[in-house]
């Protein structure tokens, strides 16, 4: 049997007041949980079904004209506080993110004047001690360098890098060319620009610490010449000299000079290339001269006696002249072989 108009305008508005309660509802907790920042996505998709939905739950009501409007209304009403609250969160979001952007730029100014100010301390406290020693009795000047390398050997088993470069730049105040600062502070940028390559850090970042280990063994080999010991003994004669030079030293400042050499040629092309690899058989030469047999190769770092044939088949193959890289190999065939 039909049920009569008053039935149906009765049962709508039960369910016109039913939806306004839960509108109610859903609104106040909306607003209560909208403080917690991982629960927004859900209210914010909720709210996207509800007025997705409320096209369709009005027809099948079959509310009235102005319940329709009015239920209509009110979830225009919800949808657009939800699009005011979205926003209003997105400019607090956008304007905690500008307030913490600008706090960690003044973070980064502050440090960065602090290491400068670091920085210019430790230059003028480096040359204001080197100024001191170098101004006292030779004797006790000598005394400070053969305690000074025999301690920076002690920092380099334990790997404290960064004492033994600024210990060796305090040397180095003392005697430019003191052979345990400049060897050490070759060591200490050596470490650092491996350090730099293995973790991947811009592409050139440890161009500058390859440079200034470059540059000291340079002056290390330079300087050597002018110590005719410099040519005798072991490793550890090198710690009984306040000067630093011995012939193990030297051949070792070659075999390095002698793998940075190669390291530039695997980067390069054309000249470039050719004189890097001339440079590293020239030292590789003389290496085995000062010490028959060189040194043995570590991980990707070739021995003494493989650095000339590595030079020889990279110049084959490029086509150019490898006679002198076959001359080294030919001159110390028998001290590699043995």
């Amino acid at each position: 049997m039909p049920q009569s108009t008053a039935g149906v305008n009765t049962g709508s508005r039960i369910w016109l007041y039913i939806l306004l309660a839960a509108l109610v509802v859903a609104i106040a907790l909306a607003i209560w949980f909208w403080r917690i920042a991982h629960l927004r996505p859900y209210i914010a998709t909720s709210g996207a079904a509800i007025v997705a939905l409320s096209g369709p739950a009005l027809q099948v009501l079959s509310l009235s004209t102005w319940a329709t409007r009015l239920l209509a209304g009110l979830i225009a009403t919800l949808t657009a506080a939800g699009a005011w609250f979205a926003t209003e969160d997105l400019q607090d979001s956008l304007s905690r993110s500008w307030r913490e952007r600008a706090r960690l730029a003044q973070e980064v100014r502050l440090l960065s004047e602090q290491r400068s100010q670091l920085s210019s301390r430790l230059t003028a406290l480096t040359a204001a001690t080197g100024a001191f020693i170098r101004e006292r009795p030779n004797d006790q000047k000598q005394l400070f360098l053969l305690a000074a390398g025999q301690y920076q050997r002690t920092l380099y088993r334990t790997r404290q890098y960064w004492l033994i470069l600024d210990f060796a730049r305090v040397m180095l105040e003392v005697d430019p060319e003191n052979g345990h600062g400049l060897y050490y502070a070759a060591e200490a940028h050596r470490h650092f620009a491996r350090e730099l390559q293995r973790s991947q850090a811009t592409p050139n970042a440890a161009d500058q610490d390859w440079f200034e280990m470059r540059d000291m063994l340079q002056k290390y080999l330079a300087a050597s010449e002018s110590h005719s010991d410099a040519l005798t003994g072991a490793g550890r004669e090198c710690y009984e000299r306040a000067h630093g030079y011995c012939r193990e030293r030297v051949a070792w400042a070659n075999h390095l000079t002698a793998l940075d050499a190669l390291r530039v040629a695997a980067a390069a092309s054309g000249e470039v290339k050719v004189e890097s690899l001339l440079t590293a058989v020239r030292h590789a030469d003389a290496e085995l001269r000062l010490w028959p047999g060189g040194f043995e190769g570590a991980g990707t770092f070739p021995s003494s006696c493989q650095i000339p044939r590595i030079v020889a088949r990279e110049l084959t193959d490029l086509g150019r002249d490898h006679a002198r890289a076959d001359a080294v190999v030919a001159a110390h065939s028998a001290a590699c072989s043995s």
